[in-house]
């Protein structure tokens, strides 16, 4: 399927991605959510076999292992014989335990590229915080891929209700990303998972103090126009066409600074942050490949390398 989607489930009035999936009331439990996601199935190690040209005997490869799903006995990926799988109820029972059970909605979660990756998004029932009157909900995130391509990791990702933009800036040494590798059990990681994330409580606490001081930063819009000229730059040998393309997006960019919802911040570097984060959010692609709103689903909600940029520009202002 030209989209990376294969099963997934979402709470609410508006399909994320593309229209895909099952809208459900509600999933209260983790049963609920793993069913309407299509994630009732299990991942069997399987050894690795092959068979020499001209031979009809097979010989097992050593040190090699099959991701193999029950449901369908289709390949996820092949792994080193230290991988240790972690099964998708398995993530919800995990996700469940760092939260806190009884104080996480599960939001939406599904599987992508054929099975190889799960992801659960929740939406934490307590710690919300209103900053400079604007209301942020904090959020975990689960990811896992089974073909050996990432770690298993969990973070904590706030959104700005009013606009359901993410706020996921590196602010300084408090961490909202946790990740271990597939050895071991991953069940005995609980109290390190959520000693790292914190309960996402000390990140939304540490991001109400910068969005203090993001307010006293004075953006005028010759500031702003130099921070979207430095966000967007355009290159020594750029063509006509690419000049425009530049052009364009800068003025898109310049634009969302006077959206209404930011107006009581206009002139300050809360505003000019979230107007960023508006572009990362729901900018349209340069090029409008296959794949690009499962990156751009990578880019809202583990963070990306132009709000971090965005937010040094406005501070050294």
């Amino acid at each position: 399927m030209p989209h990376e989607v294969e099963t997934m489930f979402w709470v609410g009035r508006h399909a994320p991605w593309h229209g895909l999936g099952v809208n459900v009331a509600e999933a209260p439990t983790a049963q609920d959510a793993l069913r309407a996601a299509g994630l009732e199935w299990e991942v069997r190690s399987l050894p690795v076999y092959i068979r020499q040209p001209g031979s009809s005997e097979y010989t097992e490869v050593p040190g090699w292992r099959a991701n193999v799903r029950d449901s369908d006995w289709s390949t996820l990926g092949i792994v080193s014989e230290g991988y240790s799988v972690v099964q998708p109820f398995e993530a919800f029972d995990f996700l469940d335990q760092v939260v806190g059970s009884g104080d996480v909605r599960y939001e939406t979660a599904g599987s992508l590229f054929r099975g190889r990756k799960i992801w659960i998004l929740a939406r934490m029932t307590e710690g919300a915080k209103d900053v400079l009157g604007d209301p942020l909900a904090p959020y975990v995130l689960f990811t896992n891929s089974y073909d050996g391509s990432s770690a298993v990791r969990c973070l904590t990702t706030p959104v700005r209700v009013v606009c359901n933009n993410t706020l996921n800036m590196a602010l300084g040494n408090y961490q909202r990303i946790w990740s271990i590798r597939h050895v071991g059990n991953i069940s005995g990681k609980v109290r390190d998972a959520q000693d790292a994330l914190g309960m996402a409580h000390h990140y939304l606490d540490a991001l109400q103090e910068d969005a203090e001081v993001l307010q006293q930063k004075k953006v005028d819009e010759e500031a702003w126009r130099h921070i979207v000229t430095q966000l967007i730059p355009e290159p020594p040998d750029a063509t006509e066409r690419v000049e425009m393309r530049i052009y364009n997006e800068r003025v898109a960019l310049e634009d969302l600074i006077n959206a209404p919802d930011l107006q009581r911040f206009r002139g300050t570097g809360w505003a000019a942050i979230n107007a960023v984060s508006d572009w990362v959010a729901h900018a349209p692609p340069r090029r409008a490949t296959e794949t690009w709103r499962d990156r751009r689903m990578e880019l809202v909600t583990e963070g990306a390398p132009m709000l971090d940029q965005a937010h040094d520009l406005i501070m050294a202002l």
